[in-house]
């Protein structure tokens, strides 16, 4: 398992040449996965993650078996998943197939933040 000190060193040092030479640098979200807790609850999922020390979190459709981000999902529950997120200290920065949208992206923002 590789540890997050031994992921951030290998950025650092992937970025090390760029900045040498005077470039500018350029912005990363190094968010993580929701999958990785599939087995869990989402709520578990979002704490283990920003325990971690992410700031940044792709939520996956489904925890447990159960769907909890998808399309079709109501406002009052999409609101409910944004809070947790929010509650954590966590922002969403893309869907893993609850959307298909890049929630990066002001236009992938619509469904996301769609009112029923």
């Amino acid at each position: 398992m590789i540890s997050r000190r031994t992921l951030l060193g290998s950025i650092a040092v992937g970025a090390a040449p760029g900045l040498l030479r005077g470039a500018p640098a350029e912005q990363c979200k190094l968010a993580c996965m929701t999958m990785v807790y599939r087995g869990h609850s989402f709520t578990r999922a979002l704490e283990g993650i920003a325990k971690a020390g992410f700031k940044y979190v792709a939520p996956s459709r489904n925890h447990q078996g159960k769907d909890v981000f998808v399309a079709t999902m109501p406002s009052s529950a999409r609101a409910e998943l944004k809070r947790q997120m929010s509650d954590q200290g966590l922002q969403p920065v893309m869907s893993l197939g609850g959307f298909n949208a890049y929630l990066g992206k002001p236009d992938g923002l619509k469904k996301y933040d769609r009112v029923d």
